[in-house]
């Protein structure tokens, strides 16, 4: 008699568990950049991109955003809102918005309205808890203002795991960050602060769909990725590619990425999610896992299966349930408090039982199965 927790979400359509994880972080989203003013790409770029997502249903990536690149608030001007409404776009479909910093390299005077000496990354290195998220509660708010949800951050020139500004990102709401590589973590996510995911970029890949700094093009490594994908796969762990916007543009990458995603779409069993639904399903998965108990009561013949995990937006979290020797689960209800319970579907694999079960609003897992005999 025992019980656990698949590492994935389970796959309703397969009847089994995800074996593996993917999604793409492509950063540097702003109609210029900061280090490299040459840059100038036309709107009708992100248009494209959007479409590529739209066109095969998927979401499973996050744009990082630079609301105040080169210390100018571009998201504000007229003259670059379709920049904004394209990202508005992407957030309707379920793409992840987060920061990537505010102006990518030196931090921003929100009194003077001016750039300031000290480089944003030491900010994020060394700052208090206080001064990170007084920070970057500016950027939050310019978003806001455009319709924008910002789920999570991306560390310019990777931060790292510094333990105030994931005390910071928790205090806003976020859930995801995008600070390290996956050579200095492996490559899972990791449960750093409250309900913050670290999700670190596969450990093997370089910037695979053009290069940040771009121009002049770079080689476009989609056999690498694909490479990188199938590694994570037979390892049953997360592949999280990055790249940034210029380079896909510059390098002429988005037929190669449409590509790519179709790859990976035809896999079925990959789980192809956004960095705020797998940083949802984390949360909730890790806090369930370590904390779950199960009980039998012999002589009302029950099994009581208890535990806690922070409440997300998970989908498809899923329970295995070993059940007593000569028994079977005949049916089991998730019980939210005292009067308010819910059914739970049962799948039959033989030597155990699936439990699908929702975490939305939820905290305490409080499991009632039935047994009866089993022949």
């Amino acid at each position: 008699m025992e019980a656990g927790v698949f590492k994935w979400p389970w796959n309703m359509k397969l009847e089994k568990p995800y074996r593996s994880c993917f999604t793409l972080l492509i950063d540097d989203y702003a109609p210029w950049r900061v280090l490299r003013p040459q840059i100038d790409y036309p709107l009708s770029f992100f248009r494209d991109l959007n479409s590529v997502f739209e066109r095969n249903g998927l979401s499973c990536a996050k744009y990082s955003i630079c609301p105040l690149a080169d210390g100018i608030n571009w998201m504000e001007d007229e003259g670059y809102r379709g920049f904004v409404e394209e990202l508005v776009a992407a957030q309707d479909m379920g793409i992840s918005i987060g920061l990537e910093g505010l102006t990518h390299y030196l931090v921003y005077d929100f009194c003077s309205k001016t750039l300031t000496n000290l480089r944003e990354a030491d900010l994020f290195n060394n700052g208090s808890e206080e001064q990170i998220y007084e920070y970057l509660k500016g950027g939050v708010e310019i978003l806001e203002r455009k319709g924008l949800r910002s789920s999570g951050f991306t560390s310019p020139f990777f931060c790292g795991d510094q333990i105030n500004a994931y005390r910071a990102f928790n205090r806003l709401g976020w859930v995801w960050s995008f600070n390290t590589m996956g050579k200095d973590q492996g490559n899972d996510p990791v449960l750093r602060h409250g309900t913050v995911c670290n999700l670190p970029s596969y450990w093997k890949s370089p910037d695979l769909f053009g290069g940040g700094g771009a121009p002049p093009p770079t080689e476009v490594r989609e056999d690498l990725a694909r490479a990188c994908i199938n590694a994570a796969y037979l390892d049953g762990e997360m592949c999280a590619l990055y790249t940034h916007f210029e380079g896909i543009f510059f390098s002429g990458a988005l037929d190669k990425l449409e590509d790519l995603l179709k790859w990976v779409k035809e896999r079925e069993d990959i789980w192809m999610a956004s960095p705020e639904e797998i940083a949802n399903f984390w949360v909730a998965k890790e806090n369930l896992r370590y904390q779950l108990a199960v009980q039998h009561d012999t002589v009302k013949n029950i099994l009581y299966i208890r535990g806690y995990f922070t409440s997300t937006r998970a989908k498809n979290l899923a329970l295995w349930v070993v059940p007593p020797p000569g028994k079977k689960i005949s049916e089991a209800k998730i019980f939210y408090d005292k009067k308010e319970f819910k059914d739970i579907p049962l799948v039959d694999k033989g030597d155990y039982i699936v439990m699908v079960i929702e975490t939305k609003n939820r905290k305490n897992c409080d499991i009632t199965a039935y047994l009866e005999k089993h022949e």
